[in-house]
C-alpha cells in the first residue's frame, strides 16, 4: 500500500514493514511512522481514543468515515485511478469465504445461508461489539459483482495492478 501511496497519489514515503497491528500501534505511540494503510476497523478502537485519524478512505465507505476524500479522486494520473478503484472495491467483501470449483450448488446455498443467519445472530453481534467490531453480510452476488469489476479491466490495468497486488 505504500508504494501505492508513493506511486499514484505522489506522495513521499519511505516504506517500512510491520509484522502486524500492535507492532504499528507501538510504532505510532513512539512516533516511527506518520502513517500507514489499513482496514478502518482493525484500527476503529485507536481512532475512538485520539491514537490515530483516518485522512482518506476507498469508494466503499464505512459508517464515520463517509466525511473523507476518496483516495482514486486524488490518483495523479488514470492508470493510479483505476488502480486504486479496484483495489477499494475489494472493501465490499471484506474477508472473503470460498469453496472450491464444482461445489454443489445446494451446498453452497446452505453455506451462504449458513453465513447470513450466522451475521444475524444477536450474541455473535453483541461478542463483536465488545471489541467494537462491525459484522455485515455481503451477498455473494455483490461479492462477485466486484470480481466481475476487477477482472474486466484492460489487460494493461490489471498487469499494473498485479504489480501491486499479488492474486
Amino acid at each position: 500500500m505504500a508504494r501505492i501511496t508513493k506511486d499514484f497519489l505522489g506522495l513521499d514515503v519511505k516504506v517500512v514493514d510491520y509484522r502486524g497491528s500492535t507492532d504499528i500501534v507501538l510504532a505510532i505511540e513512539q512516533k516511527e511512522i506518520d502513517g500507514f494503510w489499513s482496514d478502518f476497523n482493525t484500527f476503529r478502537p485507536h481512532v475512538d481514543r485520539g491514537l490515530i485519524r483516518p485522512v482518506l478512505r476507498s469508494a466503499v465507505s464505512l459508517k464515520g468515515i463517509e466525511h473523507l476524500p476518496v483516495n482514486e479522486d486524488l490518483a495523479i494520473n488514470a492508470t493510479g485511478k483505476a488502480v486504486m478503484g479496484m483495489l477499494g472495491r475489494t472493501a465490499v467483501m471484506g474477508r472473503v469465504y470460498l469453496s472450491t470449483p464444482g461445489t454443489p450448488d445446494n451446498v453452497m446455498g446452505i453455506l451462504r445461508e449458513g453465513f447470513a443467519k450466522m451475521l444475524k445472530d444477536p450474541e455473535l453481534q453483541a461478542d463483536a461489539k465488545k471489541i467494537q467490531l462491525e459484522l455485515e453480510y455481503t451477498p455473494a452476488e455483490e461479492c462477485l459483482k466486484v470480481v466481475d469489476f476487477m477482472f474486466n479491466q484492460p489487460p494493461e490495468i490489471i498487469k499494473v495492478f498485479g504489480e501491486y497486488v499479488k492474486l
